[in-house]
């Protein structure tokens, strides 16, 4: 199989990863728990949550889509792990009653992000 049928197959499990969080769970709101999360965030009024995790949504399937263009790894893998920690540390610090199984979410996302970076690195060194 050629490197770049793997690259792309890689950067279709992260960018789904996106597309499912961001426009499912968030912009079309079947996972109530995102919008919950939203609303814990200090000085955010309640009735701004549902509208900030739809912007939160929309991001994260930009993010998605820049994925896909494989356009500067390294920097889309920064900004992904950026985003994954301030997530996973602001639903932990404001919200962890949301979260049935906390050292799973950690074990989740540190396995997602060494995709996100494995595949990062694919793509650099070509």
């Amino acid at each position: 199989m050629s490197n770049t049928l793997v690259g792309l197959g890689s950067r279709s499990v992260v960018a789904s990863v996106w597309a499912y969080n961001g426009a499912w769970c968030k912009v079309a709101g079947r996972d109530p728990g995102h919008r919950r999360i939203t609303g814990r965030i200090p000085r955010v009024p309640g009735a701004a949550a549902r509208p900030l995790t739809i912007v939160i949504g929309v991001l994260e399937c930009g993010v998605a889509g820049w994925v896909l263009s494989g356009v500067r790894p390294v920097g889309v893998a920064t900004v992904q792990s950026l985003a994954v920690v301030a997530m996973n540390t602001g639903c932990l610090a404001w919200a962890p009653d949301e979260i049935a199984d906390r050292a799973s979410l950690v074990r989740r996302s540190s396995a997602f992000l060494a995709l996100v970076w494995a595949t990062a690195w694919s793509m650099v060194r070509g």
